[in-house]
């Protein structure tokens, strides 16, 4: 039988946090969806552009629910996947800190760097590769 290890309330958090981001990612995407000819019509804007953003919304979603699945079990594939999300939210706090909302910007360069450290440093890094102290039952 394998071994088990107590999962680390930071991997948790993080896996917490997977969840609900995707659970709003995947509740806009459907919902922008849902209402769409209404804001397209109100906004003059283009349908097509609208109905990606809205599939690529429900997409994210549901890839961030499977990874945050994937983080309460620890799987290492899911910290990777979770590592690429993280990086794309850097690069795109970074933007917006250069483009004139420099807050928000520095609060998602914050909350990357944050998820960064506790996945992938310390004690979340010992329990993806197994070696953390064993459950005690």
């Amino acid at each position: 039988m394998a071994r088990r290890v107590a999962r680390p309330r930071g991997v948790a958090f993080v896996a917490t946090l997977c969840a609900v981001f995707g659970s709003i990612e995947l509740a806009t995407g459907v919902l922008s969806l849902v209402f769409l000819p209404v804001v397209v019509e109100e906004t003059a804007s283009d349908a097509t552009s609208a109905t990606w953003s809205s599939v690529l919304a429900i997409l994210l979603g549901s890839g961030l629910l499977l990874a945050s699945a994937g983080i309460y079990r620890g799987s290492v594939r899911a910290r990777t996947v979770v590592l690429a999300v993280i990086i794309a939210h850097a690069a795109g706090g970074a933007w917006l800190a250069i483009s004139g909302q420099p807050v928000q910007g520095l609060i998602a360069i914050g909350v990357a760097l944050v998820v960064g450290v506790l996945l992938w440093t310390g004690r979340g890094a010992k329990y993806f590769r197994g070696d953390a102290t064993p459950k005690r039952r």
